[in-house]
């Protein structure tokens, strides 16, 4: 008995040898698996860089070749539905080797009018939102949609990739695109660059790219509209034209 016992034992010892020795090769497999992964991620990760900066540097031409040095500013034209009387914001955009990408985007966009019959949409204590969305008449919403389609500005982005540059972060009366890229736009109320900028490999900061330097009291005026329950404008503040002033 005692010898059977003993033969079973040194059974079960060479099993246990066995299945470590199969967990060993398992753990090296699963290692080289993910070395091979590190190193794939990292060169996908360089290729992707280097398409997005010879992306910038086109930008950075086609802006300097189209509208000048700068500093490139945009205006606005508003119409409340609560008055027949027309309002403009100025705008001035960011430096253009900070985000050009996204302001050769703007740029094509305000001249294309691509904002043109979108409306402010919603307010709440930190921000305004604007773009070419219409929350008050289906069917301009559905135009605004189709246009948007045709010209290549996609309504879930309309930038390639987001740029942020923590030296325009989000502060008071900046102009930001949405966390997608837009075309949907904010205005900041506040400093929100907290909530909005970008967190050393944690979060990956959303376009900021102009600021408001004309029309302050017409922000106001957008951000005292009454509001819904959902934070959206009771009444709708049409942007009826946009245009790029010359320097």
């Amino acid at each position: 008995i005692v010898s059977a016992q003993k033969d079973k034992l040194i059974s079960e010892v060479e099993e246990l040898r066995e299945h470590e020795a199969r967990l060993q090769e398992f753990v090296v497999d699963a290692k080289t698996v993910a070395g091979d992964y590190e190193r794939d991620r990292d060169l996908w990760r360089e290729k992707a860089e280097i398409i997005m900066q010879k992306i910038k540097d086109r930008s950075q031409k086609e802006v300097l070749s189209e509208y000048g040095e700068g500093p490139h500013r945009i205006e606005l034209s508003l119409r409340f539905s609560t008055s027949p009387t027309f309002r403009t914001l100025l705008l001035e955009l960011a430096p253009l080797d900070f985000v050009p990408h996204t302001i050769h985007t703007f740029l094509k966009m305000i001249d294309n009018q691509a904002f043109k019959d979108g409306t402010f949409v919603l307010a709440r204590d930190h921000i305004i939102v604007g773009g070419p969305i219409d929350a008050h008449d289906p069917e301009n919403n559905q135009r605004l949609e189709e246009r948007m389609l045709r010209d290549g500005y996609f309504p879930n982005g309309a930038l390639l990739f987001n740029e942020y540059n923590d030296a325009y972060p989000h502060t008071e009366y900046t102009i930001g695109f949405n966390a997608v890229g837009g075309p949907i736009f904010y205005i900041n109320l506040l400093d929100n660059t907290d909530a909005h900028g970008s967190v050393d490999g944690e979060r990956e900061g959303e376009p900021c790219f102009a600021r408001v330097v004309g029309g302050f009291d017409v922000v106001q005026r957008i951000a005292e509209i009454p509001r819904l329950e959902d934070d959206s404008l009771e009444s709708a503040v049409y942007i009826v034209g946009s245009r790029v002033l010359k320097a």
